[in-house]
């Protein structure tokens, strides 16, 4: 087209407003633009005045109907402008002031369209719409621009009670110049227009919301600008554009201070999603089968926002599996070991922790908060996102294993200190997880006891390590590496975790108290030495062997209380059949086999006729075990 009007060629219509070819084109006026046929008798006459250059197919993309497919012809017709290239250098002003995410949007797709800015098409001819405020005389011309509701039901002598098309196109009036009737144009607004004019429309202003936009002189208030938005990488050239083109145009500063732009969703495999090549995976079968937060939390941590992400509803099921699930076995614990205890006193303020578990866990918490506050400030989702599966695993697999004893069977003292370190934890972790996982977080907040009605009415918390114990999540850093080397020491020489050992030695000069506690419970280790290699001994002496038989024993007595329903308040006789080598292990230390299996008492020999018998193999011995009432 630009060379057409460079050399001078005509700017004449050939297809008329229904697709066909004008008629005056021979051969070929009257017929529809996309008939096969008609193609043919093009390449025919091109052939036959030996115009035509080259001939053949190639596949291209082509504008068609979202609704019903069929080809969309492009057509050049007059239209009304807003003179955007007048404030092209306010525009490239406004765009500088934006904190953009990533920053390159900033002078690539955003600024590079910028400083290529064309005027701005802004009329559109449909049927209903924002009409254009344009009035003409039909006899002279005469043109009028209303600035408000209240002048069109003046000038059109009544009530206007829709302001949209058809009805605005009923409002006529006499010119003042000549007499003629003054009519509205027939185009209404670009849709993108509506959404530009958004920080303003919603306040009705300029005749309302002056304190929430700012008066002219002002050109700020309490909701403007806004502090960011966030959309999709087409809308620099759509949303993002017609925000900063409104706002420009007013004189105003760009309407938003930081931007965060995110890219598109494809299939599994990498394409683009569509419905004609049967890709598209429906959003609500994902929240149906995995849950609104799971599928949240894949999207936000798969990948940076601005990156287009390879959807896989796997992905999805695996971030529940992983994350949800967890935090709800988490929130069942609790519930066992501390509202049914009667542990909960509804912990908001930080517990004065003592037991170095307890304090690993909150400065664990205080460093995701700070992580999590950092990266939020810099609109680095993804960042943020995978902060909380690491937090949680640690919360299940790490803090609760390694205090469940304590849970379970410490002094009164040790379970409330405990049950307050928990508590606090998950009321926190409720108010990280309310921007990530909204829903989740609620349930956690409601069932702790939370002290507002919502957690998405709390405050962001705001917590600083203590210096003192930063030093806590270092060592229990090394600890948890010494931890993975032996454990893969003990899978080489095939010895279950049950199975007490006799020491470890660590590359360290010395360990403190309590770590060194943690590391032998973890590693069921008798004694900790220090070495410059970590090394595992594995002689294992005839006591040791029978301490394992009783922890294997316990566990499975454990899981035999839990599928007949047994809770911790459930204390029964446990009666015991088995061989004597076995039974000597039980009674010898027969104290931490009541404690770990809640038992009343231990019965040996044949089981009574009321209790029934359940076989319990412990390596090459079987046992016949029951509870008595």
């Amino acid at each position: 087209y630009e060379l057409g009007v460079k050399v001078g060629l005509p700017q004449v219509h050939t297809v008329n407003m229904n697709g066909k070819f004008v008629d005056h084109i021979p051969e070929i006026g009257g017929k529809f633009v996309k008939a096969e046929a008609v193609e043919k008798s093009i390449l025919n006459y091109l052939e036959e005045h030996n115009n035509l250059f080259k001939q053949e197919k190639y596949t291209h993309d082509y504008p068609f109907c979202w609704r019903c497919s069929t080809p969309v012809l492009y057509y050049a017709k007059t239209s009304w402008f807003v003179r955007m290239t007048q404030v092209k250098k306010e525009l490239l002003e406004n765009n500088e002031s934006v904190h953009w995410v990533p920053e390159h949007i900033k002078h690539g797709r955003m600024g590079e369209w910028l400083n290529e800015l064309k005027d701005w098409a802004f009329s559109r001819e449909r049927y209903w719409g924002t009409p254009l405020p344009i009035w003409i005389c039909e006899g002279c011309g005469e043109k009028h621009v209303v600035g408000s509701m209240a002048e069109v039901e003046k000038l059109g002598g009544r009530p206007l009670p829709d302001p949209h098309r058809p009805f605005v196109d009923d409002v006529v009036w006499s010119c003042d110049k000549c007499g003629k009737t003054m009519r509205r144009i027939p185009e209404v607004a670009d849709v993108w227009f509506d959404s530009g004019a958004m920080p303003y429309a919603q306040w009705h202003y300029p005749f309302e919301g002056q304190a929430e936009v700012g008066k002219l002189e002002e050109l700020s208030g309490e909701q403007f600008p806004a502090d960011f938005i966030v959309e999709a990488i087409d809308q620099a050239r759509g949303w993002f554009y017609t925000l900063l083109a409104v706002s420009t145009a007013l004189g105003r500063p760009a309407p938003f201070k930081n931007c965060l732009v995110y890219g598109h969703i494809m299939d599994k495999q990498g394409k683009k999603m569509s419905k004609s090549k049967g890709n598209v995976v429906d959003p609500w079968s994902m929240i149906d089968a995995y849950g609104a937060d799971a599928t949240r939390l894949y999207l936000m941590a798969a990948s940076q926002p601005w990156d287009s992400k390879n959807f896989d509803p796997e992905g999805v099921a695996e971030t529940m599996r992983s994350n949800m699930m967890i935090l709800w076995n988490v929130l069942a614990f609790w519930n066992t070991f501390v509202k049914e205890a009667g542990l909960n006193r509804g912990v908001t303020e930080t517990p004065k922790a003592q037991h170095i578990l307890d304090k690993w866990m909150l400065s664990r918490v205080f460093q995701t908060q700070q992580v999590m506050t950092e990266q939020l400030d810099q609109f680095q989702v993804t960042e943020v996102a995978r902060q909380i599966p690491a937090l949680i695993t640690d919360l299940s697999t790490w803090y609760i294993r390694r205090s469940r004893d304590r849970f379970k069977t410490g002094t009164p003292a040790e379970r409330q200190a405990a049950a307050d370190t928990l508590s606090f934890v998950l009321l926190t972790l409720a108010k990280l997880l309310a921007p990530i996982t909204p829903f989740i977080a609620e349930q956690v907040y409601q069932t702790v006891g939370g002290s507002t009605d919502s957690v998405h009415l709390e405050d962001w918390p705001h917590m600083e390590v203590p210096q003192d114990e930063a030093k806590v999540l270092i060592e229990m850093k090394g600890l948890r590496t010494w931890v993975e080397q032996a454990l893969a020491l003990r899978q080489e020489q095939g010895i279950k975790i049950r199975q007490p050992l006799p020491a470890l030695t660590i590359p360290a000069k010395n360990l403190a108290a309590d770590l060194t506690a943690v590391l032998q419970d973890e590693l069921n280790v008798k004694e900790i030495r220090f070495g410059k290699i970590l090394e595992l001994d594995v002689n294992i002496t005839p006591e040791l062997k029978a301490e394992g038989l009783v922890r294997e024993f316990t566990r499975q007595v454990n899981a035999l209380r839990k599928s007949t329903g047994l809770t911790v308040k459930d204390i029964r006789p446990l009666y015991i059949e088995t061989t004597q080598e076995l039974k000597a292990a039980i009674q010898a230390h027969e104290a931490f086999v009541v404690q770990t299996t809640k038992a009343s008492a231990l019965h040996f020999g044949s089981l009574p006729a009321d209790v029934t018998p359940t076989p319990v193999k412990v390596d090459a011995a079987v046992a016949q075990v029951g509870f008595g009432q």
